[in-house]
């Protein structure tokens, strides 16, 4: 945990003033809500958090807040007063894994553009002596060649094309309220053609989550309180690293991954996500000709992997604290091979008040990509709080609460 961070543990600075952000054109929903609020979120670090924030925001609010467990898919778990924590991301590589990263165009006959013609190019040996030059021609001199390889130890980057982009936040939360539009349009299908006994069940099993009884129009589920911040799919690797291979954007890994070991998130990385992990490794190759000569496992600790050198290439969101606490080095990637979303908040507009819909969206136009970092920091590592505490914590440093009297605040020049 950083300094500061450790300051705030105990004791707060106070923020600035706030501001609310409001949508006037959307439904205005009931007077008050139908009963206690329930924010549903998954088990992963950053959901949890962020709903033990949201949490907190509306009691200091004045709302009734019910107490929440984790659940595997928390958009599902929407209705007329529970609203869902999600990683946009994570749950559109789920849904729609090759609208989010469009598969890459086939390699050119001139082009080295997958592993396979690599092979036949290069030497991916660890040892680093090889160089990808071109391969002997037929009239044969090889011993030139090998000549040159040895010679030129850097390596030369193989022609790319130009692949369509990864999909940034905007697009990922379009794509997210259509899916969302989808499965209303389903359920209420299903409704239209069940009996009541099977109507429940048919939603239940189309939303992949709790039955739904209802089917009616205004129970679509919307995006309403997006993350300031983003959460973007970064290249990692340590300031060795990026040294020693001159790595400054996703661009330099062209042909330098060979004798490297990549570590991803299990979004992108796992057996049980077959079509957006096939399509990351593609991407990496035929547009940034990147090879990792290994992956490790899923659920391996990214940044972990980096810093202990089990893995000398990882690809984690850019908000984790790691990334600073541990000097990693981010690469560019102005092409966006990689995609992006956010952490927001989901719910079904016409049954939330608009009042709590607001409230929910004054705390979430703080989480911008230093507050995010900042909670993920309070809930990692060795001096990790509980989500509830950590939220006490961040909403005091960013003025969206008062610190208990027995706070000392910290003065400048402190620390």
């Amino acid at each position: 945990m950083s300094r500061r961070l450790r300051a705030l543990a105990g004791a707060c600075v106070l923020a600035l003033g706030l501001t609310a952000c409001t949508g006037d054109d959307e439904p205005t929903g009931p007077p008050a809500p139908q009963g206690p609020i329930s924010v549903a979120h998954t088990d992963a670090v950053v959901s949890e958090a962020v709903a033990a924030v949201v949490e907190r925001h509306l009691r200091n609010r004045g709302h009734e807040v019910a107490e929440s467990e984790p659940v595997p898919q928390p958009w599902a778990r929407t209705d007329q007063t529970t609203v869902a924590v999600v990683d946009t991301l994570a749950y559109a590589l789920q849904v729609a894994p090759e609208q989010v990263m469009p598969e890459p165009p086939e390699p050119t006959p001139g082009a080295s553009g997958s592993a396979a013609a690599q092979s036949t190019t290069t030497d991916p040996s660890p040892s680093g002596t090889g160089s990808p030059s071109s391969s002997p021609s037929a009239d044969g001199d090889a011993e030139s060649a090998a000549a040159s390889s040895t010679e030129s130890p850097t390596p030369t980057p193989t022609p790319l094309p130009n692949g369509e982009s990864a999909m940034g936040a905007d697009k990922v939360d379009r794509l997210i309220e259509e899916h969302l539009a989808a499965e209303a349009e389903r359920r209420r299908a299903a409704a239209g053609s069940a009996t009541p006994s099977e109507d429940a069940g048919s939603a239940g099993a189309v939303a992949g989550g709790t039955p739904s009884a209802s089917a009616e129009p205004s129970d679509e589920v919307t995006v309403f309180a997006p993350s300031a911040g983003t959460l973007r799919l970064t290249a990692l690797v340590t300031a060795s690293t990026a040294s020693r291979l001159e790595l400054e954007t996703i661009d330099d890994l062209n042909v330098r991954c060979e004798p490297l070991v990549a570590a991803a998130r299990v979004d992108v990385n796992s057996e049980a996500r077959p079509e957006a992990t096939r399509l990351l490794r593609e991407r990496l190759d035929r547009l940034s000709g990147c090879r990792p000569d290994q992956w490790r496992p899923a659920y391996s600790a990214v940044t972990g992997d980096l810093v202990f050198d089990r893995a000398q290439l990882g690809f984690a969101y850019g908000i984790d604290p790691a990334v600073e606490d541990d000097a990693l080095v981010a690469l560019e990637d102005s092409g966006r091979v990689l995609p992006e979303g956010r952490i927001s908040v989901l719910g079904q507009a016409e049954h939330i008040p608009k009042a709590t819909r607001e409230a929910i969206r004054e705390v979430m136009g703080r989480m911008d990509a230093e507050g995010l970092t900042d909670l993920q920091e309070l809930v990692s590592g060795p001096d990790a709080l509980s989500p509830e505490d950590a939220a006490q914590y961040w909403l005091v440093d960013r003025g969206l609460e008062d610190a208990p009297e027995d706070w000392v605040v910290p003065q400048p020049g402190w620390f």
